[in-house]
């Protein structure tokens, strides 16, 4: 087969196992994070992001005038095709960066199949700021294995760091890692001097925006004082048995490559991705903070396999891992398919049908443990002009701002779900305050589900 013949059937095959890909997310749960939808939302009516808008993250697509909401992403639909697109440019960027690392189609095409398989498995139904990273990350990781590596190369993969650090704190120590692997593996100065000339104006733009909304104090305490406080004392949450095993078990394949010393030097830029994109899951493990160093895992357990298939007396743990994938990825599935639109269920739509029918647009109401987004898909706004999402360590620090605010509009509506439990406290005990001034202050209208519509009592 010629070499141009080769490519293209390559390119057929990747065709397929994209399409293959998104057919069975589209038959899988999918749950769009609130804040996606919420957040562009209260920005374009006018609050102000981490001084009206209380969010532990770097901006992203929420917080500029260009956003989620300004690009077309405003119905959990559209956040699905969203969704699709990002995982099928990974695919493509996969596909590209180990075609180029290993010289091989075949091997390039067998990432791409490991992505398939474990890209679900690992929350890929869910859609996050760490679903976005990778297509940053992959982008920065092709220009740093460029041989020889060139000035545009370094000034372009800090670009794309840099951007990818405006969406997530998190790829600050990753951004670190690579300076520090430009430093000792290529012993120049200016080769880290190229790269930080290129990831520094995107985050250096971020501070001098919110500076200029004079929120850059709210924007500093949020993202770095109160993650490094109140949150990592009371927000984080570690890994259990089963998280960790289902770990080791698929991340585990990556690192057979470091038994030899020719793919170690391979596989060199491959570890410090994975390395750094791992802190994503330092606070909270939760399988979707995987997804940032997933494309990376997947290029690298590739060079495990070949070791493994290099050593006649290891290739008997080649079948042994794919039955016990198998496994894994049959319990998967049997939990996982459905329709479910998570956030956006029957039952949120229709109390916000009910809300419709009492408010006007932009009253302001006020959304109690119920989900953040209702506000949007009302048209309405929270009382006091201010949104929190409200885990108890987000209230440890803001109960009584909120009720300061509860006190001065005394909205005339409330989405209340007074059941909620997080992390085995319930809201009313982490808002005990709030709860009170409701239970005083206003009566049962109507009930869906466990979600209860409150009026203001008359007096």
């Amino acid at each position: 087969m010629s070499k141009i013949n080769s490519i293209k059937f390559s390119l057929l095959i990747l065709t397929a196992i994209v399409g293959i890909h998104i057919f069975a997310l589209s038959k899988l749960i999918f749950f769009p994070y609130p804040e996606f939808f919420i957040h562009p939302y209260l920005t374009a009516h006018g609050l102000i992001p981490y001084k009206q808008i209380l969010d532990q993250h770097f901006p992203g697509l929420m917080f500029f005038p260009l956003n989620f909401a300004t690009l077309g992403m405003q119905t959990a639909q559209a956040a699905r095709i969203w969704s699709w697109g990002i995982v099928g440019l990974e695919h493509v960027l996969i596909f590209i960066c180990a075609r180029k690392l290993f010289k091989s189609n075949s091997k390039a095409l067998l990432s791409n199949l490991l992505f398939l398989a474990w890209h679900p498995f690992f929350e890929g139904w869910v859609f996050w700021i760490d679903s976005i990273l990778p297509v940053f990350l992959l982008a920065a990781f092709y220009l740093l294995i460029s041989q020889p590596i060139k000035k545009k190369d370094l000034f372009l993969a800090g670009i794309f760091l840099g951007l990818a650090s405006v969406f997530k704190q998190v790829v600050v120590p990753l951004s670190v890692l690579v300076a520090l692997a430009l430093f000792f593996r290529l012993k120049k100065k200016e080769n880290v001097i190229y790269f930080l000339l290129g990831y520094l104006p995107a985050p250096f733009l971020m501070a001098i925006y919110f500076w200029s909304l004079g929120a850059f104090g709210d924007f500093w305490y949020w993202t770095v004082i109160y993650n490094l406080t109140v949150f990592s004392k009371y927000g984080g949450q570690a890994a259990t048995t089963s998280q960790l095993l289902r770990f080791v078990f698929v991340y585990g394949l990556s690192l057979v490559a470091l038994l030899n010393a020719k793919l170690r030097k391979t596989t060199f830029w491959l570890f410090v991705f994975i390395l750094g994109g791992l802190a994503s899951v330092l606070a909270r493990f939760d399988f979707v903070h995987l997804q940032p160093s997933l494309p990376f895992v997947v290029v690298a357990s590739v060079a495990g396999v070949s070791f493994l298939l290099s050593r006649a007396r290891l290739r008997l743990v080649l079948p042994l891992y794919l039955l016990a994938a198998v496994y894994l990825l049959s319990v998967f599935y049997n939990g996982h398919i459905s329709s479910k639109i998570l956030f956006f269920d029957e039952g949120t739509l229709r109390v916000a049908d009910k809300v419709r029918q009492l408010t006007t647009p932009g009253e302001k109401i006020f959304v109690y443990a119920a989900p953040a987004h209702i506000y949007q898909l009302t048209e309405t706004l929270p009382a006091g002009d201010v949104l929190v999402l409200q885990f108890p360590w987000f209230f440890r620090v803001t109960e009584q701002r909120i009720l300061e605010g509860l006190i001065k509009d005394k909205p005339r509506v409330i989405v209340s779900d007074p059941n909620v439990v997080i992390q085995g406290q319930s809201i009313i005990e982490s808002s005990s305050n709030i709860f009170a001034y409701l239970l005083e202050n206003y009566q049962l209208t109507d009930k869906i589900g466990s979600t209860e519509i409150l009026i203001r009592k008359e007096k």
